[in-house]
């Protein structure tokens, strides 16, 4: 009868806690959650997006000739520390000095011409002041001696202008920094004719980066 009885009350357990498992379960077909709430607050909306782009220094500077030669020596390399004003490099000034010597002589040929006609000028005031001569060839010695003038200041322009072209044949930095880099060699042939040829680019601070990109 004992074991009986312990039988029965086992059955008896076994179905109240079936029972109430199945009442607490949850329904599997009961419907999703459509709200949920929550107290109003400042936060940060944060997106991210993957791009592409260069790493280049904020400061970058293009060298340049403003004549065309040939390159006659390069003075620095990559990586490589310059001052503002330092020697880069030197183009060939072989013709331009021909230039100026030639030019040279024909300003000192035009100061002679230009002489002789106020000797003439002078001279011929004296004698048209005594009435041996008209005053129409005075004026006419008047414009050769303008004319000897324009064409000595003429000369002075041109030596002038070839002078400061031979200045230009000494590459020089503008800032100081560091050539990132070089784009000539020794023998190379640089033409300015149509555009200004790019010989060095120079980098002020290399601790001074930026990332140039496209953002779509």
């Amino acid at each position: 009868m004992r074991r009986i009885t312990l039988a029965a009350a086992a059955i008896v357990l076994l179905g109240a806690a079936a029972a109430w498992f199945l009442i607490t379960a949850p329904a599997s077909d009961a419907p999703p959650e459509k709200y949920r709430f929550a107290v109003v607050d400042r936060g940060r909306l944060l997106q991210n997006v993957a791009t592409t782009g260069t790493l280049n220094p904020v400061v970058l500077v293009n060298v340049g000739t403003q004549i065309s030669g040939r390159i006659r020596r390069v003075l620095v390399d990559f990586n490589q520390p310059v001052r503002a004003g330092e020697l880069l490099a030197e183009l060939d000034s072989s013709l331009i000095e021909a230039q100026i010597a030639q030019l040279e002589a024909n300003f000192e040929e035009m100061r002679t011409q230009l002489s002789v006609a106020q000797h003439k000028l002078e001279r011929s005031e004296g004698l048209a002041a005594r009435g041996f001569i008209s005053t129409a060839q005075v004026e006419d010695e008047h414009q050769a001696v303008e004319l000897a003038q324009a064409r000595v200041r003429a000369i002075e322009a041109q030596v002038a202008r070839e002078r400061t072209n031979l200045a230009y044949t000494a590459i020089r930095s503008p800032i100081d920094g560091v050539v990132i880099a070089r784009s000539v060699d020794v023998g190379q042939t640089v033409a300015a004719s149509f555009q200004t040829p790019t010989l060095f680019l120079i980098a002020r601070d290399l601790r001074d980066m930026q990332i140039d990109t496209n953002v779509a």
